[in-house]
Order: C-alpha cells, then sequence, then structure tokens
C-alpha cells in the first residue's frame, strides 16, 4: 500500500477528479440521500457551533468545492481559500465564485505564511490527509491573532465499529484514509500548541449498517439528542464525524 503524503494526496485528488468529469460537491453530499443526510447534520452542526463567531479574515484549509465555505462568505470579508489539489481549487471558484476579497492557493498548508493573521480558521474532514499534524495545528495557532477561533470538522476513529475494526486488526487499504487521529492524541495536539477552551462536539450520527441502510428517522432523532452537547462516551461511539471549537 501507498505511504500517505502530502503529495500522494495532491495526486490522487486531481487524478480522481480527472477522471470523474464531475460535480465532486453533488457527489459527495447530494447523490444519495444517505449522502443528503450527512449534509444535513453538517451544515447544521456547523452552523449551530459558529454563530456568534466575529471575524473580518477567514481562512479554510482544505476547501475542497467550497461546500462550507458558502456558510460564511460575505464581500465585506477577507477569504484565502487553501487546498492542496489544483482541480478542487477550480471547483471551489465556479463554486463560490472570485471576488475582489477572495485569494485561492493551491498548496501545502504546512507551507502557509505565518506573518498573515486570520481572525477565524476553518476546516472540514481535511486533517485526516495531513500526516504531520502537530506541525499543522502550530501553523494554525501561529496564523490567527489573539483571541482568533478556529474549528475544525474530523471524521472520526474512536466509534463503537472503528474500534472493533482494530480490535480484529482490520486495517484500512486505501492510503487516502490512513491519517486518522483518535480524540485523545488530537486534544493532546492542540493543547501542546497553545490552543484553548478545546471542546468536541458530534457532527454525523448514523444509525444503521454503513453501505447497506440507514434509518433516517431514527438517525435524525439520536443526532438532535446529542450535536449541540460535547461529546461523551456515548455520543462519541455514535459519531461518524466531530467537531472541535477552540480559541488561540
Amino acid at each position: 500500500m501507498k505511504k500517505l503524503t502530502t503529495l500522494y494526496v495532491k495526486k490522487e485528488y486531481d487524478r480522481q477528479l480527472k477522471a470523474e468529469h464531475g460535480d465532486y460537491e453533488f457527489n459527495r453530499w447530494f447523490k444519495n440521500p444517505e449522502n443528503k443526510l450527512g449534509y444535513d447534520m453538517h451544515y447544521s452542526s456547523q452552523r449551530f457551533h459558529t454563530k456568534g463567531i466575529e471575524f473580518k479574515s477567514y481562512f479554510e484549509f482544505g476547501v475542497g468545492p467550497g461546500t462550507w465555505t458558502k456558510m460564511f462568505l460575505s464581500s465585506s470579508k477577507r477569504f484565502v481559500l487553501l487546498d492542496i489539489s489544483e482541480e478542487m481549487i477550480k471547483q471551489a471558484k465556479q463554486k463560490i465564485g472570485n471576488g475582489k476579497n477572495m485569494r485561492y492557493i493551491t498548496g501545502n498548508v504546512l507551507n502557509l505564511n505565518q506573518r498573515e493573521k486570520f481572525d477565524f480558521v476553518f476546516s472540514s474532514r481535511a486533517i485526516k490527509y495531513i500526516p504531520n499534524k502537530e506541525k499543522l495545528f502550530r501553523v494554525i495557532y501561529s496564523s490567527l491573532r489573539n483571541g482568533g477561533k478556529c474549528v475544525i470538522i474530523s471524521q472520526s476513529i474512536d466509534t463503537l465499529m472503528q474500534r472493533l475494526y482494530r480490535l480484529l486488526g482490520i486495517k484500512e487499504r486505501d492510503a487516502l484514509h490512513t491519517g486518522g487521529i483518535t480524540i485523545k492524541e488530537l486534544k493532546k495536539i492542540l493543547l501542546e500548541a497553545g490552543f484553548k477552551d478545546v471542546k468536541f462536539y458530534p457532527v454525523e450520527i448514523k444509525v444503521g449498517i454503513p453501505s447497506v441502510v440507514i434509518f433516517k428517522g431514527l438517525s435524525s432523532i439520536v443526532w438532535n439528542i446529542f450535536y449541540k452537547h460535547e461529546l461523551n462516551w456515548l455520543s462519541t461511539f455514535l459519531s461518524g464525524s466531530y467537531l472541535v471549537k477552540m480559541r488561540k
């Protein structure tokens, strides 16, 4: 199996998007009812946990096609949007435009110019593709102004199913998906980087057998019970994705 590197991630996503000749956002979030349910959970969770965050300058890494950037867009604010994939940046420009207050960067977030400071840093489902997470969050911390906020969404490897896979020795075969990190490990990295008020919340909870059946109504009920509250042992077992909210 190939090793997870930032270069591999870049090449693989550029390759996939060129081969598909399609709309990544639609295929990822709207192609079927299960994906749409995931979108609705992500959107509502992110909207709830970012309300009240005021900013003039915004930085997002792993912007993809700009699916979540659209939640924050404003002509009166400055946006810097980064992705390692050139093809993703092309789709982001198509989806959210190329205004005077927006700057796109195709590159590695670890090479970010840390002299530029932001009030708000956001990223969704990107950190697992970055092998050196210690350096990543040192860079992000340095890029924030004092008092700046950071919100990160990540796929979880702490669910009951993921723990069972590890117990049985079942390993991920696709190198793209081998960069997961436990919540305990991530919290340690964030605190060591200097972040304060680090809190974790559920984002996506689906009840059923993955890729076989999802009980939409039951999933929505369970998700509604948990998503506004910090992760506990039960919601950690159930949450396929979680949100981390913190400040400098």
